[in-house]
């Protein structure tokens, strides 16, 4: 098995990988879509399968950042509003509309096509996450089953990797940008004829996100054809 680390259109070109700007794109760094598919051909025909590593939690831009930086009261405010959706909402609408949410600018590389308030989280950084009042890096000192549900929301809502031009995440729990990135994925594994999916910083973002994509993408590669098709995080 080939397994092909990152290679969607970088911010700046970053030849690192993990900077996506747009998943629709392989960044000139690495090649071409035409190049992509013909190194699976030939990997098919030496008989080695293709595995794709895809990232699923955030998009990179010089200048894709918050208007105005979320403060620590709205940070909080936010990703327990997130948590309490996760687990207490039925109805999909309101995944777009939790509280405290800050608006985004888009930056020189974001397409237009993922240019929408609501398919990202924006809640803020991890690091002025306080649940119960206390730092959410001091958590794991203190962590008991009582206080599980504000642990994972730090881990889950909050971006734990911002950074300039790496800010919000995408908001995985709205399901139009589940389908979105679904179909995505959908459009890597018809054109390259690739073999499997490798999901990129898969604990960083929730469990019904990563099922909804797996098996999406095992039930559209089984429609193509494929017997065997891998996913690992």
């Amino acid at each position: 098995v080939i397994w092909v680390s990152s290679i969607m259109l970088n911010n700046g070109g970053q030849p690192y990988g993990y900077f996506m700007s747009d998943p629709a794109m392989i960044d000139p760094g690495f090649g071409s879509k035409d190049l992509f598919r013909q190194l699976v051909h030939e990997a098919h025909e030496r008989g080695m399968y293709v595995v794709l590593d895809v990232i699923t939690d955030q998009l990179c831009s010089d200048g894709f950042q918050y208007k105005r930086d979320p403060s620590i009261d709205s940070v909080t405010a936010c990703t327990l509003s997130a948590e309490y959706m996760y687990w207490n909402t039925s109805d999909a609408s309101v995944h777009t509309k939790y509280k405290n949410a800050s608006n985004l600018t888009w930056g020189v590389e974001i397409p237009p096509y993922l240019q929408n308030q609501t398919l990202f989280q924006r809640c803020g950084k991890q690091s002025q996450f306080r649940p119960d009042g206390q730092r959410y890096e001091d958590m794991p000192k203190l962590y008991n089953s009582s206080r599980a549900t504000l642990f994972e929301a730090g881990l889950l809502w909050p971006e734990a990797f911002a950074s300039p031009g790496a800010e919000p995440d995408f908001n995985t729990l709205n399901p139009i940008w589940q389908e979105m990135y679904s179909n995505l994925l959908n459009y890597w594994i018809a054109y390259a004829d690739i073999d499997g999916l490798r999901f990129d910083a898969a604990k960083y973002v929730g469990a019904d996100y990563i099922a909804y994509l797996a098996t999406h993408a095992r039930n559209y590669a089984a429609k193509l054809g494929k017997k065997q098709f891998f996913l690992t995080g």
